[in-house]
Order: C-alpha cells, then sequence, then structure tokens
C-alpha cells in the first residue's frame, strides 16, 4: 500500500498476506540504532482493514517510533 524509503529508515504499511484483514506498520530501525533496540524492524498492528484509515494511522504510529 505505502511505502517511504530514506537511507536508514524504511517504512511499510501492507495487509496481511491474503491482502484482507488488518493493516500493519514495519519500520526498519537503522543500522547505527539496532545494537541499542536489539531488533531489526518493528511491527505494529494498525487494527484496522481500510487502507484510507491505516494510511492515517501509519504516519501517527511512525511519528512516534
Amino acid at each position: 500500500m505505502c511505502c517511504a524509503e530514506t537511507p536508514g529508515l524504511y517504512i511499510e504499511v501492507s495487509p496481511t498476506s491474503q491482502g484482507q484483514g488488518t493493516y500493519h506498520l514495519r519500520v526498519r530501525v537503522p543500522d547505527a540504532l539496532r545494537e541499542r533496540v536489539g531488533v531489526v524492524e518493528v511491527r505494529r498492528s494498525l487494527g484496522t482493514n481500510r487502507q484510507p484509515e491505516a494510511a492515517l494511522l501509519a504516519l501517527k504510529l511512525a511519528a512516534r517510533l
């Protein structure tokens, strides 16, 4: 659905593998922070199956991460 990439940052919002169900946000942790954070990416459910709502929720959540 939505994807943005800059050096060290990758954000993706997508529905479940079947193209239905709840949208999820995936944020790649920059290489410089991986050791401190302890993960390669952060994944969060957006709690909606509606694309327009998921896009707004993803922006809000990504800003807080």
